[in-house]
């Protein structure tokens, strides 16, 4: 939902950013907006998304701990 909400309008003001065509605020402002809803969302969903991203991490880079 917070993909097809914002993805499209995201993408197309980083291309703007990146072309200096708007001041960076617009850009964060999105961002804002998209991070707000996601956080809205039950915590069970964050988390199993966190936990996610830390297996295809781990997965993807190779981590070393001394």
């Amino acid at each position: 939902m917070i993909e097809k909400k914002y993805c499209k309008e995201m993408w197309n003001l980083y291309i703007a950013l990146e072309n200096d065509e708007i001041h960076e605020d617009e850009f964060y402002n999105v961002i804002k907006k998209a991070t707000d809803e996601y956080y809205k969302l039950n915590d069970e969903l964050r988390e199993l998304l966190e936990t996610y991203f830390v297996t295809i991490y781990t997965d993807l880079i190779e981590v070393v701990e001394d």
